[in-house]
């Protein structure tokens, strides 16, 4: 008897990290992820996995970039605040990176729980309603880039158990040093009171 009852609390545990994975994977499929170097391919879908777009992983201090596409005009803020959590699945706004005249927000979707978390990306021509930023002065600045729109536009995927999702989106401007602004990720909840600093 005491097998039996063990056995169903069990099973009732799993069932319910079930739900939660599935309940936090329907309001992340909204919410695309940072970058990392941390892990490859971590993403599971009707085709290949895919690997996380190229990106610094970088979240500490601000510094100016040594080389690439921005020059030293390039600098990343890191941020590193939490904006979702449900269960063991987050979503965490790791950096911003400045750079002429546009900023990308980098964040990550990381997926703790024993089964996998289904996500969606709007349509391309849809995407760009799903995020946002809102300046002090009451400026609503949409995305104009993202890593759904340029990956998987339309399509559902999943993250794999223990696996991590690095997404980004590009703004056409950038939020003066210092002051707060909001940040609206798809159906996640606004982030508020972030600061280029």
């Amino acid at each position: 008897m005491r097998r039996y009852r063990a056995g169903l609390l069990i099973v009732a545990a799993v069932a319910c990290v079930a739900v939660l994975g599935a309940a936090g994977g329907c309001y992340v499929a909204d919410r695309a992820a940072l970058r990392s170097d941390e892990t490859a391919d971590p993403v599971s879908s009707s085709g290949a996995p895919a690997s996380p777009d190229g990106g610094t992983g970088n979240t500490g201090s601000t510094s100016a970039a040594s080389s690439g596409d921005g020059g030293p005009s390039t600098r990343t803020y890191r941020i590193n605040r939490l904006m979702y959590r449900q269960g063991s699945v987050t979503v965490t706004l790791v950096s911003a990176e400045t750079a002429a005249g546009s900023l990308r927000v980098n964040l990550r979707y990381r997926n703790d729980s024993p089964v996998e978390w289904p996500l969606t990306c709007p349509d391309a021509e849809d995407d760009r309603n799903h995020s946002r930023l809102a300046l002090p002065d009451g400026q609503i600045v949409h995305s104009e880039n993202t890593w759904c729109a340029t990956n998987r536009p339309g399509a559902s995927f999943s993250i794999a158990p223990g696996g991590q999702l690095n997404s980004w989106g590009v703004f056409p401007m950038v939020p003066e040093i210092e002051q707060p602004f909001q940040l609206t990720w798809y159906d996640f909840p606004t982030l508020d009171d972030i600061r280029l600093s």
